[in-house]
């Protein structure tokens, strides 16, 4: 199976169970941490489509967020 974004609307269905997994657990950490320490923002080295950032971001928009990828240089 190709897991290729091809639609914009609704990020999940494209995307890998990996990234999915990926985001409940740093969703878990960042959840776990805010009640005794602020979290201000989030770098993503290597982040790819921006899936993960974008899904992050509607979770937590209090955050700040940065993306780098080398393929989109």
């Amino acid at each position: 199976k190709q897991y290729q974004k091809n639609n914009r609307t609704n990020l999940a269905d494209n995307v890998h169970p990996w990234e999915l997994a990926r985001l409940d657990a740093v969703d878990d950490f960042i959840n776990g941490q805010l009640h005794w320490k602020k979290i201000d923002s989030v770098l993503d080295m290597g982040c790819g489509d921006t899936f993960f950032l974008e899904s992050l971001a509607k979770r937590h928009p209090h955050i700040s967020y940065v993306g780098i990828d080398i393929n989109f240089i």
